[in-house]
């Protein structure tokens, strides 16, 4: 037997940067996201957190408010993606002055913003762990409609638009944040990250100045179930990885057995 013939014979080898062993838990996965796409994505994440936030605190006051559902701009986005395609194309066209003269505009914006913000509320923000999963692949899931007995985990954008419509409505989540003890995934600045069927539903805390950031939350929504499952995203997907090597079967829910004691926290 040749070396061609042993190299053609032995399995393939995972990759050695896999940290959350995605390349053994999905069978896809999203293309990376950009910092720029990032960053973005995390100010919009904010700019909802905070409007919870604010319609929280005028119910509170006894004012009459009404939640009013943001307007969804496909057409926009998809503009923007490529926008950001041809800035790229031209990127590589452009001369080094050129490059040199836009640098030094952005450093000059970047100055007068710090300036400007000196106080920016940093209150929430992706957890690192979690920032390096969606620069690396922009969700994984083994199923493309999220039917039950499958794990998956939502591209970034598709979290932050569905987290809302996983309770119910604004003032369901108000409900459930107060029913479930000082932690839960109801609280603001919970990020929805995957599901596993259609009740079973996880959340990592993004609030910087909670004593559980960055800790991960799993809601049974149909038993009216909220309990932490792992201290961070790298900890979550060490125990679904133990899981699944200890059932070895798709038919097992992996997110309910990580519910269980021995599991928690």
């Amino acid at each position: 037997m040749s070396q061609d013939d042993d190299d053609a014979s032995a399995p393939k080898k995972i990759k050695s940067e896999d940290p959350f062993h995605v390349s053994t838990l999905f069978k896809t996965v999203g293309k990376p996201l950009s910092e720029k796409r990032l960053a973005k994505l995390e100010k919009h994440f904010i700019a909802k957190v905070q409007r919870e936030i604010e319609y929280k605190l005028k119910k509170d006051e006894n004012h009459d408010v009404e939640w009013e559902e943001e307007e969804e701009d496909e057409e926009e986005e998809e503009e923007e993606k490529e926008k950001e395609k041809e800035k790229e194309k031209e990127k590589e066209k452009e001369k080094e002055e050129k490059e040199k003269e836009e640098e030094k505009k952005e450093e000059g914006k970047e100055e007068k913003e710090s300036k400007a913000e000196p106080n920016e509320d940093k209150t929430f923000s992706f957890p690192d762990d979690l920032r390096a999963f969606y620069l690396a692949q922009d969700g994984a899931w083994n199923d493309n409609e999220y039917k039950v007995h499958e794990l998956n985990l939502f591209p970034l954008e598709d979290g932050i638009k569905s987290r809302l419509n996983i309770f119910g409505d604004i003032d369901l989540i108000l409900e459930w944040a107060e029913e479930h003890g000082p932690e839960n995934a109801a609280k603001p600045g919970y990020l929805l990250i995957g599901c596993e069927g259609e009740y079973n539903y996880l959340f990592i805390n993004c609030n910087s100045k909670s004593s559980s950031y960055g800790s991960v939350h799993c809601i049974v929504n149909n038993c009216d179930e909220d309990k932490r499952v792992a201290t961070s995203f790298t900890s979550l997907m060490e125990k679904i990885k133990e899981l699944k090597d200890l059932a070895k079967s798709k038919k097992d829910h992996v997110l309910c057995e990580l519910q269980e004691e021995k599991y928690s926290g």
